[in-house]
């Protein structure tokens, strides 16, 4: 056997391969991107019914795995330790599937999945109050909040109302916010006088991986929807647009102890007093 044309044979299979492979990729990858056309069309329809966009496209989307959450059992115990004192009297409250307690400044309840915290003489005084030290006492008490996933929850956005500090925390799970697990709390000189954390436990990534819909057919399904309301669509603008999880129907979370999470878009509009939810599977919207 001639072993150099054996060798040359050899190497020009393997780059026929890698040639091969490259333009695979490259058209995968293209089927999945918006392209310049797409683009310019969806600015071109809203613009012509009123609507502007004002933020940055998600210009990808490649297909994705839903993600498995589950519902867990509240432990009182738990719930005593992490938000009263241990020389606090506490009484305690069962009614049905709510429980209450409560001592002389604090009251905590919890109904299914959410949990809400007030206390009239909040958490104790901040010293050098300002936003920083604010954020800290939030971040701290939000970690203590949720022990069960500490790290992944992040401050998204901040408010102010008199001396009050109102933050809005996201949880983040393998870079995706998970629209569901949402936390607010609010911070006043006193400490934290006001929280509430809607949580589900993320489990992992389930199901087969589905393709989804783009972002500017999401936006097209918001169109049609502002456009059925009263108030004329004219006027108002995208002012965000996210990428995340959550429940394919808001009943689904008090259905079953384990439940899915599909991709959502979220897309802001101004003007409008919540987010509109896109299911990127099927294009059509979440009703909260």
């Amino acid at each position: 056997m001639d072993w150099e044309k054996f060798k040359k044979m050899f190497i020009y299979l393997l780059i026929a391969l890698n040639i091969g492979l490259f333009c695979l990729n490259y058209t995968a990858g293209s089927k999945y991107k918006m392209t310049q056309e797409r683009e310019t069309a969806i600015y071109n329809v809203l613009s012509s019914r009123g609507i502007g966009i004002y933020c940055d496209l998600i210009k990808t989307n490649k297909p994705m795995r839903s993600i498995s959450v589950s519902t867990s059992d509240v432990d009182i115990n738990s719930l005593k330790s992490i938000f009263f004192g241990e020389n606090e009297e506490i009484k305690t409250t069962l009614e049905f599937d709510k429980i209450t307690l409560q001592s002389e400044e604090k009251i905590v309840q919890t109904q299914e999945n959410v949990v809400m915290f007030y206390s009239s003489e909040g958490t104790g005084e901040i010293k050098d109050y300002s936003r920083e030290t604010a954020t800290a006492a939030a971040e701290e008490f939000v970690e203590k909040m949720m022990s069960g996933n500490n790290g992944r929850n992040t401050v998204e956005n901040i408010t102010r109302s008199g001396d009050n500090y109102i933050f809005y925390f996201d949880d983040i799970y393998n870079g995706y916010k998970i629209f569901s697990n949402e936390k607010t709390v609010v911070v006043s000189p006193k400490g934290v006088i006001y929280a509430e954390a809607v949580y589900y436990d993320v489990e992992n990534f389930t199901g087969d991986i589905e393709e989804i819909c783009g972002c500017d057919e999401a936006l097209l399904t918001v169109m049609y929807a502002l456009e059925s309301k009263e108030d004329a669509a004219a006027g108002k603008y995208i002012d965000e647009i996210e990428l995340g999880y959550d429940f394919q129907d808001y009943e689904d979370g008090y259905d079953t102890a384990a439940v899915r999470l599909v991709p959502c878009y979220r897309i802001y509009v101004s003007g409008e007093d919540s987010p509109f939810t896109v299911n990127a599977y099927t294009n059509e919207l979440i009703e909260g």
